[in-house]
């Protein structure tokens, strides 16, 4: 018994809101740029087509927590999966609601104190991130970091691994990572990275 189904192009309604780049002023969602993701309206888009609120949404693939955030922020429990370790951490960071303002700014003193510390050789403290082209050496023309950028990193991080609370450390974190292709070498490239021009 042949079954038909009705086939709908949605091409022209969700082609300009399946970019991320449409959170990059949306309060959370903006806080690491995702170029694989999309943006909220997409999600409501989907919830609009429904004649029905659902009470339950499943996410196997939840990336940087678009629709895990849109759901709570709508009241509807999500269900949601994520396989690497990192976008793992941005949702759930992204998820939280009991930030404190007077914690997280006491939070930012303490790192910005740590940082006045008399400068040591941070390299001893904190390792380098593991690949050949991370820093300047002798097997390469080319590195993502140069030196003093990549100690300033260093020394964040380590500072950052000093807060004695672990949603703090995960927000400041993930606030550390987002900032990383700006202070590199490096830039997106569609799914690579290439290096900046005239570098």
């Amino acid at each position: 018994m042949k079954q038909t189904f009705k086939i709908i192009d949605y091409t022209e309604r969700y082609k300009s809101i399946m970019q991320f780049n449409k959170n990059k002023n949306i309060p959370i969602h903006r806080w690491y740029p995702f170029v694989e993701g999309y943006s909220k309206e997409f999600i409501q888009g989907i919830l609009d087509e429904l004649d029905y609120t659902p009470e339950c949404v499943l996410e196997p693939f939840s990336g940087s927590g678009t629709t895990p955030v849109e759901m709570q922020d709508k009241g509807i429990k999500c269900i949601s999966f994520e396989v690497s370790p990192f976008m793992h951490l941005l949702s759930t960071v992204k998820l939280r609601r009991d930030y404190n303002d007077n914690d997280f700014l006491n939070f930012v003193y303490e790192i910005e104190s740590s940082l006045n510390e008399p400068k040591r050789n941070i390299r001893k403290i904190e390792p380098l991130p593991f690949g050949d082209t991370v820093v300047k050496n002798d097997k390469v023309k080319k590195w993502n970091f140069n030196d003093p950028v990549m100690n300033a990193l260093l020394d964040i991080k380590n500072a950052i691994s000093r807060v004695d609370d672990k949603k703090y450390q995960q927000l400041f974190n993930i606030a550390l990572a987002s900032i990383l292709l700006d202070v590199s070498n490096v830039f997106r490239n569609g799914k690579c990275l290439s290096y900046k021009k005239d570098w």
